[in-house]
């Protein structure tokens, strides 16, 4: 994970920049590096227990399309 995080996650600039990553209880995801690296390039972790899926997933079906739509336009 931190191997990942080193070559995809840019630094913030600015306060504005920062993201907000989240990660489930995963062992890879819990090793202090992950979070220091998070850290230290401006962002904020933010670990969920049970796995991430059910906090950043629509589940029914029918709100696929409209959620989509949404998200694209923000």
């Amino acid at each position: 994970m931190k191997e990942y995080l080193e070559k995809f996650l840019k630094p913030a600039g600015e306060d504005y920049e920062s993201q907000v990553i989240c990660l489930d209880w995963h062992a890879s995801h819990m090793d202090p590096s992950v979070a220091e690296l998070i850290e230290s390039r401006g962002h904020v972790l933010l670990l969920h227990g049970g796995g991430a899926t059910g906090c950043v997933q629509i589940n029914d079906t029918r709100l696929h399309q409209p959620f989509r739509k949404e998200f694209e336009r923000l």
